[in-house]
C-alpha cells in the first residue's frame, strides 16, 4: 500500500480539497482524518469569522464594565 501525507484546511462550508495529491480519477483510496488539538491559549483558525454576530437576540446586551485603575 502506498502512503501519502498531506495537510489541508477545511473550508467554512465544510469542504476538504485534496486536489494536490497524485491520484487518477476513479482510483479507490482510504482516507483517515486527524484533527490536531489547538494549543492551549490559541483560538482555532476561522473561529472569530464564524462566530462574529452569532447572537441575534436584540435583548442581549453587554453591561457596563468596572473601571480599573
Amino acid at each position: 500500500m502506498e502512503s501519502y501525507r498531506a495537510e489541508a484546511t477545511i473550508e467554512l462550508g465544510g469542504k476538504l480539497h485534496l486536489d494536490h495529491l497524485p491520484f487518477k480519477a476513479g482510483k479507490r483510496v482510504e482516507v483517515t482524518i486527524r484533527v490536531p488539538k489547538a494549543s492551549e491559549g490559541e483560538w482555532p483558525e476561522g473561529y472569530f469569522a464564524a462566530t462574529f454576530g452569532a447572537i441575534s437576540d436584540d435583548s442581549f446586551v453587554r453591561h457596563p464594565q468596572c473601571e480599573i485603575g
